[in-house]
């Protein structure tokens, strides 16, 4: 007899656990994506305002695009970033598998336009 409700107020007590972790897990990791959403918006901004001088003159400082690929790569996970000028012709891109600064244009991207 002991047996049996030791084991059903343990049930109960797994299943309690179960319910209650489960919405729990999800809120904390849904927090975190935000609060990793928020800390890459807030670089953004502060990056882009480090290059608007540059960018207005239409080219990059070579100190400045060394200190933006070193942030890129200095970030976990490494983010990519992009820096285009208002006609959306890139002037530097981190992305390791395009070389080419200069050579693509993102002014049709949904992006561009915000």
């Amino acid at each position: 007899m002991t047996r049996r409700l030791l084991f059903g107020y343990l049930a109960i007590t797994l299943m309690v656990l179960g319910v209650l972790a489960l919405p729990l897990g999800i809120s904390y990791k849904n927090r975190l994506i935000q609060a990793k959403t928020n800390d890459l918006v807030k670089d953004a901004f502060v990056q882009a305002s480090r290059v608007q001088g540059s960018v207005a003159a239409g080219r990059l400082d070579g100190a400045v695009a060394q200190e933006l690929r070193d942030y890129a790569l200095g970030t976990d996970p490494p983010v990519r970033v992009v820096v285009v000028n208002r006609q959306g012709d890139t002037l530097l891109d981190t992305n390791p598998l395009r070389e080419d600064d200069g050579g693509r244009n993102f002014a049709g991207r949904a992006e561009f336009h915000i």
